[in-house]
């Protein structure tokens, strides 16, 4: 799995600072260190809306189509797929679950069980004159994909808190766990565990696991 934060909004919490003074038309309040207080204080009051000025964009690759699934659902980020109807998936990756590289006969069966999805992929574009778009039918979820996601900041910490959990599944729980490092290496105020505890965050025992390790 790779992950790189393409883009972001410059200074992002001054920005969240700067919209949100608008209301009060409190600019004259604005010095080089009021921007992280302002994000606080806005967090704690529920006004997630000044975090809606901020965005960063990711790009994703590695992952499995069974991961990408779950992204896609998130229905206010802005994601581009990789296409395969129109990319040649015939040596394309395919994502293994630790779960099966850790049982040798289980691992031997399923990268058989790959061999011959791959290998009749082929068979049925180069043979039979298969449109990619129809022989792509038989490709499992395993199979790696690309993508780019864009999303505001509170979108971001809503997807966090639902995906960063024992529940989630595992790779979408890697996913955005490395996504959280590198939004709180941008904007701390925000992106602090402090966010999920005063807003009762999802299975906050992992949360504060992996913010032990994103604080350091």
């Amino acid at each position: 799995m790779n992950l790189k934060l393409i883009a972001y909004t410059s200074d992002p919490e001054k920005v969240i600072e700067l919209c949100g003074r608008v209301s009060h038309r409190s600019d004259k309040k604005i010095d080089n260190e009021s921007a992280g207080p302002f994000c606080k204080k806005m967090i704690q009051l529920g006004h997630l809306s000044t975090l809606e000025s901020a965005s960063a964009t990711f790009l994703i690759s590695g992952i499995s189509r069974a991961a990408s699934h779950q992204i896609v659902r998130n229905r206010l980020c802005s994601i581009v797929q990789m296409s395969q109807r129109y990319v040649d998936q015939s040596d394309i990756g395919f994502v293994i679950p630790e779960s099966i590289m850790r049982e040798p006969n289980a691992l031997g069966l399923f990268k058989r069980s790959i061999d011959d999805a791959k290998r009749t992929y082929e068979i049925l574009i180069s043979q039979y004159g298969i449109p990619r778009e129809d022989a792509r039918f038989l490709l499992p979820e395993a199979t790696e994909t690309e993508l780019s996601i864009t999303a505001n900041f509170r979108e971001y910490l809503h997807v966090i808190d639902e995906r960063v959990s024992r529940h989630a599944q595992w790779e979408i729980r890697e996913i955005f766990s490395r996504v959280w490092k590198f939004l709180y290496g941008i904007a701390p105020n925000v992106f602090h565990i402090d966010y999920f505890r005063g807003n009762h965050g999802k299975d906050m025992e992992t949360k504060e696991k992996i913010f032990l390790e994103i604080g350091r």
